[in-house]
Protein backbone atom coordinates (compact mmCIF):
# COMPACT_ATOMS: atom_id res chain seq x y z
CA UNK A 1 0.00 0.00 0.00
CA UNK A 2 1.31 3.54 -1.20
CA UNK A 3 0.98 6.47 0.36
CA UNK A 4 2.69 10.09 -1.23
CA UNK A 5 5.07 11.21 1.28
CA UNK A 6 4.75 14.48 2.99
CA UNK A 7 6.21 17.35 2.03
CA UNK A 8 9.56 18.22 3.60
CA UNK A 9 8.76 20.01 7.38
CA UNK A 10 10.13 23.03 7.23
CA UNK A 11 12.21 22.49 10.34
CA UNK A 12 14.76 19.97 8.51
CA UNK A 13 17.07 22.21 8.09
CA UNK A 14 17.79 22.28 12.05
CA UNK A 15 17.97 18.67 12.15
CA UNK A 16 20.85 16.87 12.32
CA UNK A 17 22.90 16.05 8.92
CA UNK A 18 24.06 13.10 9.71
CA UNK A 19 21.11 10.46 10.77
CA UNK A 20 21.68 7.75 13.31
CA UNK A 21 20.73 4.42 12.23
CA UNK A 22 17.49 3.41 13.62
CA UNK A 23 16.52 -0.18 15.20
CA UNK A 24 12.47 -1.03 15.97
CA UNK A 25 12.40 -4.52 17.31
CA UNK A 26 8.97 -5.91 17.67
CA UNK A 27 9.38 -9.73 18.12
CA UNK A 28 9.59 -10.14 21.58
CA UNK A 29 9.30 -6.58 23.77
CA UNK A 30 9.09 -3.65 22.18
CA UNK A 31 12.67 -1.82 21.52
CA UNK A 32 14.08 1.17 20.13
CA UNK A 33 17.47 1.93 19.29
CA UNK A 34 18.17 5.09 17.87
CA UNK A 35 22.44 5.55 17.09
CA UNK A 36 23.98 4.54 20.34
CA UNK A 37 20.96 4.86 22.27
CA UNK A 38 17.95 3.11 23.76
CA UNK A 39 14.90 5.05 23.09
CA UNK A 40 12.47 2.77 24.27
CA UNK A 41 12.14 3.99 27.86
CA UNK A 42 11.18 7.37 26.42
CA UNK A 43 7.47 6.77 25.26
CA UNK A 44 5.63 7.94 28.02
CA UNK A 45 2.02 6.38 27.65
CA UNK A 46 1.23 2.60 27.21
CA UNK A 47 -0.75 3.27 24.10
CA UNK A 48 1.95 4.96 22.63
CA UNK A 49 3.79 1.46 22.19
CA UNK A 50 0.83 -0.31 20.63
CA UNK A 51 0.63 2.46 17.85
CA UNK A 52 3.89 2.11 17.16
CA UNK A 53 3.17 -1.71 16.63
CA UNK A 54 0.18 -0.28 14.41
CA UNK A 55 2.44 1.71 12.10
CA UNK A 56 5.45 -0.72 11.95
CA UNK A 57 3.20 -3.36 10.39
CA UNK A 58 1.84 -1.12 8.27
CA UNK A 59 4.64 0.90 7.43
CA UNK A 60 5.59 2.87 4.62
CA UNK A 61 1.61 4.52 4.42
CA UNK A 62 -0.10 7.11 6.11
CA UNK A 63 -3.35 5.98 8.50
CA UNK A 64 -6.28 8.04 9.20
CA UNK A 65 -5.93 9.68 12.40
CA UNK A 66 -9.73 9.16 13.31
CA UNK A 67 -9.04 5.06 12.72
CA UNK A 68 -6.58 4.91 15.00
CA UNK A 69 -8.11 6.74 17.71
CA UNK A 70 -11.01 4.47 17.39
CA UNK A 71 -9.10 1.51 17.87
CA UNK A 72 -7.18 2.81 20.87
CA UNK A 73 -9.51 4.53 22.62
CA UNK A 74 -12.88 2.88 21.80
CA UNK A 75 -14.84 4.00 25.22
CA UNK A 76 -14.27 7.25 24.70
CA UNK A 77 -16.21 9.96 22.65
CA UNK A 78 -14.42 10.93 19.24
CA UNK A 79 -12.98 14.28 20.16
CA UNK A 80 -11.27 13.25 23.48
CA UNK A 81 -10.11 9.96 21.70
CA UNK A 82 -8.49 12.70 19.25
CA UNK A 83 -7.06 14.26 22.21
CA UNK A 84 -5.50 11.64 23.47
CA UNK A 85 -4.09 10.39 20.63
CA UNK A 86 -2.41 14.38 19.66
CA UNK A 87 -0.56 13.28 23.20
CA UNK A 88 0.60 10.35 22.27
CA UNK A 89 1.86 11.27 18.98
CA UNK A 90 3.35 14.44 21.04
CA UNK A 91 5.11 12.06 22.90
CA UNK A 92 6.32 9.46 19.87
CA UNK A 93 7.07 12.80 17.91
CA UNK A 94 10.18 13.85 20.76
CA UNK A 95 10.93 9.96 20.92
CA UNK A 96 11.77 10.25 17.00
CA UNK A 97 12.76 14.15 16.59
CA UNK A 98 16.39 12.79 15.26
CA UNK A 99 15.45 9.35 13.04
CA UNK A 100 15.66 10.08 9.93
CA UNK A 101 14.91 8.22 6.33
CA UNK A 102 16.70 9.84 3.23
CA UNK A 103 16.44 13.31 4.76
CA UNK A 104 13.05 13.21 6.11
CA UNK A 105 11.60 12.34 9.97
CA UNK A 106 10.50 8.25 9.52
CA UNK A 107 7.56 9.43 12.04
CA UNK A 108 5.70 11.75 9.74
CA UNK A 109 2.67 13.08 11.23
CA UNK A 110 -0.29 15.54 9.16
CA UNK A 111 -3.46 17.14 10.96
CA UNK A 112 -5.51 13.83 9.51
CA UNK A 113 -3.08 11.25 9.51
CA UNK A 114 0.58 9.33 10.69
CA UNK A 115 2.86 7.03 9.41
CA UNK A 116 6.22 5.14 10.00
CA UNK A 117 8.01 5.45 6.79
CA UNK A 118 11.40 2.94 6.82
CA UNK A 119 14.09 2.76 4.21
CA UNK A 120 17.91 1.66 4.30
CA UNK A 121 18.77 3.35 7.30
CA UNK A 122 15.84 1.84 9.75
CA UNK A 123 16.56 -1.77 10.70
CA UNK A 124 12.37 -2.66 11.26
CA UNK A 125 12.40 -6.81 12.36
CA UNK A 126 9.43 -7.33 10.99
CA UNK A 127 9.69 -5.74 7.26
CA UNK A 128 12.61 -7.99 7.32
CA UNK A 129 10.85 -11.25 8.14
CA UNK A 130 8.20 -10.14 5.55
CA UNK A 131 11.32 -9.61 3.07
CA UNK A 132 12.68 -12.96 3.54
CA UNK A 133 9.11 -14.33 3.11
CA UNK A 134 8.59 -13.04 -0.30
CA UNK A 135 12.83 -13.21 -1.45
CA UNK A 136 11.97 -17.51 -1.04
CA UNK A 137 8.89 -16.72 -2.35
CA UNK A 138 10.42 -15.90 -5.62
CA UNK A 139 13.86 -17.86 -5.28
CA UNK A 140 12.74 -21.59 -6.99
CA UNK A 141 16.56 -22.80 -6.41
CA UNK A 142 18.81 -21.93 -3.82
CA UNK A 143 22.68 -21.97 -3.86
CA UNK A 144 24.22 -23.73 -0.06
CA UNK A 145 26.09 -20.11 0.60
CA UNK A 146 22.16 -18.64 0.92
CA UNK A 147 21.31 -20.61 3.44
CA UNK A 148 24.19 -18.98 5.62
CA UNK A 149 22.68 -15.12 4.47
CA UNK A 150 19.21 -15.84 5.08
CA UNK A 151 20.21 -16.83 8.84
CA UNK A 152 22.44 -14.02 9.19
CA UNK A 153 19.50 -12.01 8.20
CA UNK A 154 17.29 -13.35 10.92
CA UNK A 155 19.71 -13.87 13.59
CA UNK A 156 20.05 -9.94 12.75
CA UNK A 157 16.61 -9.52 14.58
CA UNK A 158 16.62 -10.12 18.07
CA UNK A 159 14.94 -13.03 20.04
CA UNK A 160 13.65 -14.01 16.50
CA UNK A 161 11.47 -16.94 18.26
CA UNK A 162 9.91 -14.49 20.67
CA UNK A 163 5.98 -13.41 20.15
CA UNK A 164 5.35 -10.69 18.61
CA UNK A 165 4.76 -7.16 21.17
CA UNK A 166 5.33 -9.50 23.83
CA UNK A 167 3.57 -9.26 26.79
CA UNK A 168 1.82 -6.21 25.35
CA UNK A 169 -2.40 -5.94 26.32
CA UNK A 170 -4.85 -3.31 26.14
CA UNK A 171 -7.95 -5.15 27.26
CA UNK A 172 -9.88 -2.62 27.24
CA UNK A 173 -9.32 -2.24 23.67
CA UNK A 174 -11.16 -5.41 22.36
CA UNK A 175 -10.44 -4.05 18.50
CA UNK A 176 -6.66 -3.76 19.42
CA UNK A 177 -6.46 -7.15 20.68
CA UNK A 178 -8.09 -8.96 17.74
CA UNK A 179 -5.69 -6.77 15.35
CA UNK A 180 -2.93 -7.91 18.43
CA UNK A 181 -3.69 -11.84 18.34
CA UNK A 182 -4.25 -11.89 14.83
CA UNK A 183 -0.57 -10.79 14.00
CA UNK A 184 0.95 -12.54 16.80
CA UNK A 185 -0.05 -15.76 14.64
CA UNK A 186 0.67 -14.42 11.16
CA UNK A 187 4.25 -13.58 12.46
CA UNK A 188 4.62 -16.88 14.45
CA UNK A 189 3.88 -18.73 10.96
CA UNK A 190 5.94 -16.41 8.88
CA UNK A 191 8.81 -17.42 10.48
CA UNK A 192 7.89 -20.98 10.57
CA UNK A 193 6.89 -20.93 7.24
CA UNK A 194 10.97 -19.84 6.81
CA UNK A 195 12.43 -22.72 8.42
CA UNK A 196 9.88 -24.87 6.55
CA UNK A 197 11.10 -23.69 3.13
CA UNK A 198 15.12 -23.98 3.86
CA UNK A 199 14.48 -26.95 5.74
CA UNK A 200 12.50 -28.53 2.57
CA UNK A 201 15.25 -26.85 0.14
CA UNK A 202 17.91 -28.34 1.81
CA UNK A 203 16.65 -31.45 2.20
CA UNK A 204 16.33 -31.33 -1.95
CA UNK A 205 19.96 -31.07 -2.62
CA UNK A 206 20.83 -33.96 0.35
CA UNK A 207 22.20 -31.38 3.09
CA UNK A 208 20.19 -33.43 5.48
CA UNK A 209 22.38 -31.50 8.51
CA UNK A 210 20.70 -27.96 7.39
CA UNK A 211 17.41 -29.42 6.93
CA UNK A 212 17.60 -30.75 10.56
CA UNK A 213 19.10 -27.47 11.34
CA UNK A 214 15.97 -25.15 10.62
CA UNK A 215 13.15 -28.00 10.75
CA UNK A 216 14.50 -27.67 14.71
CA UNK A 217 14.50 -24.21 14.88
CA UNK A 218 10.90 -24.16 13.34
CA UNK A 219 10.04 -27.33 16.12
CA UNK A 220 11.48 -24.52 18.69
CA UNK A 221 8.85 -21.83 18.21
CA UNK A 222 5.54 -24.38 18.09
CA UNK A 223 6.62 -27.81 19.65
CA UNK A 224 3.35 -28.97 19.67
CA UNK A 225 3.01 -28.66 15.72
CA UNK A 226 2.86 -32.40 15.06
CA UNK A 227 3.79 -32.24 10.93
CA UNK A 228 7.10 -30.44 12.01
CA UNK A 229 7.62 -32.75 15.11
CA UNK A 230 7.14 -35.81 12.99
CA UNK A 231 9.23 -34.45 10.16
CA UNK A 232 12.05 -33.35 12.57
CA UNK A 233 12.04 -37.30 13.62
CA UNK A 234 12.47 -38.54 10.22
CA UNK A 235 15.35 -36.49 9.24
CA UNK A 236 17.09 -37.80 12.19
CA UNK A 237 16.35 -41.50 11.32
CA UNK A 238 17.22 -40.42 7.73
CA UNK A 239 21.17 -39.46 8.83
CA UNK A 240 21.05 -42.89 10.45
CA UNK A 241 20.35 -40.91 14.38
CA UNK A 242 18.14 -43.77 15.51
CA UNK A 243 18.39 -43.65 19.02
CA UNK A 244 18.30 -39.89 19.25
CA UNK A 245 15.01 -39.77 16.61
CA UNK A 246 13.62 -42.08 18.76
CA UNK A 247 14.02 -39.91 21.92
CA UNK A 248 12.68 -36.72 20.49
CA UNK A 249 9.75 -38.27 19.11
CA UNK A 250 9.31 -39.65 23.14
CA UNK A 251 9.51 -36.28 24.14
CA UNK A 252 7.04 -34.99 22.06
CA UNK A 253 4.18 -37.72 22.93
CA UNK A 254 4.63 -36.78 26.75
CA UNK A 255 4.31 -32.79 25.87
CA UNK A 256 1.32 -33.56 24.07
CA UNK A 257 -0.38 -35.78 27.11
CA UNK A 258 0.96 -33.09 29.70
CA UNK A 259 0.01 -30.15 27.96
CA UNK A 260 -2.99 -31.12 25.98
CA UNK A 261 -3.81 -34.26 27.20
CA UNK A 262 -4.32 -35.54 23.84
CA UNK A 263 -2.65 -38.97 22.30
CA UNK A 264 -0.69 -38.41 18.79
CA UNK A 265 -2.12 -39.71 15.36
CA UNK A 266 -1.68 -42.72 14.30
CA UNK A 267 1.30 -41.16 11.69
CA UNK A 268 3.43 -40.94 14.89
CA UNK A 269 2.90 -44.37 16.07
CA UNK A 270 3.92 -45.57 12.26
CA UNK A 271 7.28 -43.60 12.58
CA UNK A 272 8.37 -45.26 15.28
CA UNK A 273 7.59 -48.33 13.85
CA UNK A 274 9.09 -48.10 11.07
CA UNK A 275 12.49 -46.50 12.69
CA UNK A 276 12.55 -49.41 15.10
CA UNK A 277 12.53 -51.75 12.15
CA UNK A 278 15.14 -49.79 10.00
CA UNK A 279 12.28 -49.02 7.31
CA UNK A 280 12.80 -45.22 7.36
CA UNK A 281 13.37 -43.72 3.81
CA UNK A 282 13.54 -40.53 2.36
CA UNK A 283 9.73 -39.55 1.50
CA UNK A 284 8.90 -38.67 -1.70
CA UNK A 285 7.89 -34.77 -2.40
CA UNK A 286 4.28 -34.30 -2.88
CA UNK A 287 3.39 -32.39 -5.88
CA UNK A 288 1.95 -28.85 -5.74
CA UNK A 289 -0.48 -29.41 -8.55
CA UNK A 290 -2.17 -32.31 -6.07
CA UNK A 291 -5.52 -31.17 -4.33
CA UNK A 292 -5.64 -27.91 -5.14
CA UNK A 293 -8.81 -25.82 -5.22
CA UNK A 294 -9.33 -22.28 -5.34
CA UNK A 295 -11.03 -20.36 -2.44
CA UNK A 296 -12.07 -17.10 -1.25
CA UNK A 297 -11.55 -15.84 2.02
CA UNK A 298 -13.81 -12.85 3.02
CA UNK A 299 -13.48 -10.40 6.23
CA UNK A 300 -16.17 -8.29 7.17
CA UNK A 301 -16.38 -5.82 10.14
CA UNK A 302 -18.55 -3.56 12.25
CA UNK A 303 -17.04 -0.29 12.97
CA UNK A 304 -19.77 1.96 13.58
CA UNK A 305 -18.96 5.94 14.56
CA UNK A 306 -21.09 6.60 16.79
CA UNK A 307 -19.89 8.29 19.80
CA UNK A 308 -21.27 6.50 22.40
CA UNK A 309 -19.39 3.06 23.53
CA UNK A 310 -22.34 1.23 24.68
CA UNK A 311 -24.40 2.04 21.36
CA UNK A 312 -21.04 1.02 19.30
CA UNK A 313 -21.18 -2.23 20.99
CA UNK A 314 -24.55 -3.29 20.81
CA UNK A 315 -24.34 -1.95 16.81
CA UNK A 316 -21.43 -4.71 16.30
CA UNK A 317 -22.88 -7.30 18.15
CA UNK A 318 -25.76 -7.26 16.07
CA UNK A 319 -24.23 -6.93 12.81
CA UNK A 320 -21.95 -9.97 13.57
CA UNK A 321 -24.85 -12.05 14.31
CA UNK A 322 -26.64 -10.57 11.19
CA UNK A 323 -23.52 -10.96 8.78
CA UNK A 324 -22.74 -14.39 10.41
CA UNK A 325 -26.36 -15.78 9.15
CA UNK A 326 -25.99 -14.17 5.24
CA UNK A 327 -22.50 -15.78 5.31
CA UNK A 328 -23.59 -19.70 6.37
CA UNK A 329 -26.94 -18.93 3.88
CA UNK A 330 -24.51 -18.80 1.03
CA UNK A 331 -22.55 -21.67 1.63
CA UNK A 332 -19.43 -20.34 3.52
CA UNK A 333 -17.55 -21.55 6.87
CA UNK A 334 -17.59 -19.04 9.25
CA UNK A 335 -15.22 -18.35 12.14
CA UNK A 336 -15.62 -15.35 14.58
CA UNK A 337 -12.40 -14.74 16.29
CA UNK A 338 -12.75 -12.16 19.52
CA UNK A 339 -13.27 -8.60 18.59
CA UNK A 340 -15.83 -6.90 15.81
CA UNK A 341 -14.51 -9.01 12.66
CA UNK A 342 -16.12 -12.40 10.59
CA UNK A 343 -14.29 -14.37 8.50
CA UNK A 344 -16.06 -16.47 6.23
CA UNK A 345 -14.34 -19.28 3.65
CA UNK A 346 -16.06 -20.14 0.10
CA UNK A 347 -14.73 -23.18 -1.06
CA UNK A 348 -12.33 -24.22 1.80
CA UNK A 349 -15.26 -26.67 3.41
CA UNK A 350 -16.14 -28.03 -0.16
CA UNK A 351 -15.34 -27.27 -3.45
CA UNK A 352 -17.57 -24.47 -5.18
CA UNK A 353 -16.51 -23.02 -8.60
CA UNK A 354 -18.21 -19.71 -7.89
CA UNK A 355 -16.68 -19.00 -4.75
CA UNK A 356 -15.56 -15.56 -5.82
CA UNK A 357 -18.93 -15.26 -7.08
CA UNK A 358 -20.46 -16.04 -3.72
CA UNK A 359 -18.27 -14.39 -2.24
CA UNK A 360 -19.45 -10.83 -3.41
CA UNK A 361 -22.83 -11.93 -3.63
CA UNK A 362 -22.77 -12.28 0.57
CA UNK A 363 -21.06 -9.43 0.84
CA UNK A 364 -23.68 -7.02 -1.44
CA UNK A 365 -26.35 -8.80 0.47
CA UNK A 366 -24.41 -7.59 4.04
CA UNK A 367 -23.90 -4.08 3.26
CA UNK A 368 -27.83 -4.08 1.67
CA UNK A 369 -29.38 -4.85 4.87
CA UNK A 370 -27.09 -3.61 7.42
CA UNK A 371 -28.04 0.83 8.12
CA UNK A 372 -24.90 3.17 7.04
CA UNK A 373 -24.59 3.80 10.10
CA UNK A 374 -23.03 0.43 11.02
CA UNK A 375 -20.12 1.23 8.69
CA UNK A 376 -19.72 -2.49 7.58
CA UNK A 377 -15.89 -2.60 5.85
CA UNK A 378 -15.39 -6.03 3.91
CA UNK A 379 -12.22 -7.29 2.30
CA UNK A 380 -12.20 -10.40 -0.01
CA UNK A 381 -9.07 -12.40 -1.47
CA UNK A 382 -9.19 -15.25 -3.68
CA UNK A 383 -6.41 -17.57 -4.27
CA UNK A 384 -5.13 -21.92 -4.96
CA UNK A 385 -4.89 -23.36 -1.57
CA UNK A 386 -3.65 -27.07 -1.13
CA UNK A 387 -6.50 -29.07 0.25
CA UNK A 388 -5.75 -32.47 2.45
CA UNK A 389 -8.27 -32.57 5.06
CA UNK A 390 -10.53 -29.23 5.48
CA UNK A 391 -11.58 -30.10 8.95
CA UNK A 392 -8.39 -30.27 10.21
CA UNK A 393 -6.20 -27.77 8.29
CA UNK A 394 -8.01 -24.30 8.56
CA UNK A 395 -5.10 -22.71 10.22
CA UNK A 396 -2.83 -23.68 6.98
CA UNK A 397 -5.21 -20.82 5.64
CA UNK A 398 -3.20 -17.79 8.36
CA UNK A 399 -2.03 -15.90 5.02
CA UNK A 400 -5.39 -15.78 2.92
CA UNK A 401 -6.83 -14.51 6.16
CA UNK A 402 -4.73 -12.10 6.77
CA UNK A 403 -4.82 -10.64 3.43
CA UNK A 404 -8.53 -10.28 3.80
CA UNK A 405 -8.26 -8.48 6.45
CA UNK A 406 -5.75 -6.53 5.25
CA UNK A 407 -8.34 -5.59 2.25
CA UNK A 408 -10.66 -4.74 4.97
CA UNK A 409 -8.67 -2.05 6.05
CA UNK A 410 -8.19 -0.35 2.91
CA UNK A 411 -12.01 -0.05 3.02
CA UNK A 412 -14.43 2.15 4.24
CA UNK A 413 -17.74 2.48 5.29
CA UNK A 414 -19.88 0.62 3.26
CA UNK A 415 -17.18 -0.40 0.97
CA UNK A 416 -16.02 -3.74 -0.24
CA UNK A 417 -12.40 -3.88 -1.30
CA UNK A 418 -11.36 -7.24 -3.22
CA UNK A 419 -7.45 -8.53 -5.09
CA UNK A 420 -7.03 -8.95 -8.69
CA UNK A 421 -8.07 -12.82 -8.63
CA UNK A 422 -11.29 -11.76 -7.30
CA UNK A 423 -12.23 -9.98 -10.00
CA UNK A 424 -11.20 -12.19 -12.55
CA UNK A 425 -14.41 -14.35 -11.50
CA UNK A 426 -16.55 -11.59 -11.03
CA UNK A 427 -18.97 -9.32 -13.01
CA UNK A 428 -18.49 -6.18 -11.19
CA UNK A 429 -17.67 -2.52 -11.36
CA UNK A 430 -14.74 -1.43 -9.82
CA UNK A 431 -12.36 1.11 -9.07
CA UNK A 432 -9.02 0.98 -8.78
CA UNK A 433 -7.78 2.30 -5.80
CA UNK A 434 -5.23 5.03 -6.11
CA UNK A 435 -3.54 3.87 -3.00
CA UNK A 436 -1.53 0.88 -5.09
CA UNK A 437 0.04 -1.78 -3.62
CA UNK A 438 -1.12 -3.54 -0.48
CA UNK A 439 2.00 -4.46 1.71
CA UNK A 440 3.25 -6.14 4.89
CA UNK A 441 2.36 -9.03 3.19
CA UNK A 442 4.76 -11.67 1.38
CA UNK A 443 3.14 -11.21 -2.34
CA UNK A 444 1.96 -7.59 -4.08
CA UNK A 445 -1.76 -7.31 -4.35
CA UNK A 446 -3.82 -4.41 -6.10
CA UNK A 447 -6.96 -3.38 -4.58
CA UNK A 448 -10.14 -2.42 -6.66
CA UNK A 449 -13.25 -1.01 -4.98
CA UNK A 450 -16.18 -2.29 -5.79
CA UNK A 451 -18.31 0.28 -7.45
CA UNK A 452 -22.18 -0.01 -5.99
Amino acid sequence: MNAQLLPKNSNAESLPLASPAVRIHLLGSLQIQIGDQDCTSRIKYRKGFGLMALLAVECNIMHPRDRIADLLWPDLPLTAARSNLRQVLSNLAKVFEFALNDGLPILRVSNTSVGLFVGKNVDLDVASIQATCEGLRHKSEMPDKLFSEIEATLASSHAISREFLAGFELAECESFMEWLAHQRHYFSDCVITIYEDISDRAEAIGDLDTAITFMRKAVLIDPLLEANQLRLVSLLAMTGRKERALRELNTFVTRLRDELDVAPGPEAQALREKIIQGHIATQPKRRVTENMRWMTALYAVCAPSSGEAHIRTNMSRQSREETTEILRRNGAYVVRPPGRGVFAYFGWSETQKGCARNALQSAREILRYAPSSHYIRVGIYTCQVYVDNPSKQLDELGECSDIAYRLSLAADGGEIVVCEETLRNVQAKTEKMSIGQLRGISEGITLFRIMH
